[in-house]
């Protein structure tokens, strides 16, 4: 199921869903309580479902802060108990699982740029995450004049929409259905994975891809505009629900 796949990919990655940037960005879309946000990520529970009917809970990733900026980050298991633990300072994260430990290593914007297991991450001067490296394998992302993203180099044609134009007020990172990258969700939504799309994903669409079904996604926001339910429609008729909690910015 996808969201094990999401437990998964921790594991393999030792660690392996933009609110707070460690750098100083204001832009409209800057990620961050330094930003336009007036909340910030403390929780986000997820369930997931075979035939979209029957979800079950399968864990959550719970956010703590130190000041204005993140400090700490505990992803649970379905019994609540810790799954990985990752620790925070100004230069590199850490992250605990099962007696091993991977580090992160961050630019002076906050921004994960390399880890000890040979991913490099590469960003434009604009602060958007430009590509992924991994053992002689590169990944590059495109965006749009609004910097959002709308397609990967893995496929051939803009396959990332945003048709209704819903704003990511809370400068979420949702890469569910874009491969295993569920590490940019757990670090991207507190800004380490560098700025986030305008406007929220609604549709992945594998045009050119074989027998392939668009995944869908279904939000439901706050009084305030912010996402506090996101459903995600798997082409491969699985589905995750992701809950979102937040706190105000003092």
């Amino acid at each position: 199921m996808k969201t094990n796949r999401f437990f998964m990919t921790i594991l393999s990655m030792v660690l392996c869903i933009n609110f707070v940037s460690c750098g100083g960005d204001d832009d409209e879309n800057g990620g961050g309580i330094n930003g336009n946000t007036e909340k910030r990520l403390t929780k986000v529970e997820i369930s997931s479902a075979d035939n979209q009917t029957d979800y079950e809970y399968c864990g959550s990733v719970e956010y703590e802060y130190d000041g204005n900026r993140p400090s700490r980050i505990t992803v649970l298991d379905d019994d609540s108990e810790i799954y990985t633990t990752l620790e925070i300072s100004d230069k590199e994260i850490k992250a605990w699982h099962e007696g091993r430990t991977t580090t992160y290593t961050l630019n002076n914007n906050g921004y994960v740029v390399s880890d000890n297991h040979g991913m490099i991450y590469n960003y434009y001067d604009e602060g958007y995450l430009k590509s992924i490296e991994e053992g002689g394998d590169l990944e590059t992302f495109s965006y749009d004049d609004e910097w959002n993203m709308i397609a990967s180099s893995y496929l051939a044609v803009p396959n990332i929409l945003y048709p209704d134009k819903i704003l990511n007020k809370g400068n979420l990172y949702i890469s569910d259905g874009l491969g295993e990258k569920e590490d940019l969700d757990i670090l991207g939504s507190v800004g380490f994975f560098g700025k986030t799309s305008k406007y929220l994903v609604q549709e992945y669409n594998y045009a050119g891809e074989e027998d392939e079904e668009p995944d869908y996604f279904e939000y439901k926001l706050d009084e305030d505009g912010y996402v506090k339910e996101v459903k995600v429609l798997l082409s491969t008729g699985e589905s995750d629900i992701y809950k979102y909690t937040y706190e105000n910015i003092k």
